[in-house]
């Protein structure tokens, strides 16, 4: 049995959509977050909680993230 082509080419457009979206999706989240949250940090001089954001946010995302795959 021939599977038809046009298919295949519509999933592969399919998946690599929502991968561009995905990631578009991230780097505005990361956008937002360096420059709503981590540059007043730094400009306050409030080290010890920019310490504390630059690793929990990106544990925070990861979760989400796993939590989004776990889901799909």
């Amino acid at each position: 049995m021939q599977v038809n082509k046009p298919e295949e080419e519509r999933k592969v457009i399919f998946k690599i959509a929502i991968l561009a979206g995905a990631s578009i999706l991230l780097a505005v989240i990361l956008w937002s977050v360096v420059t709503e949250t981590l540059f007043p940090l730094y400009n306050n001089k409030d080290y010890e909680e920019l310490i504390y954001n630059s690793i929990g946010i990106p544990i925070i995302l990861l979760g989400t993230g796993i939590f989004v795959y776990g889901g799909w």
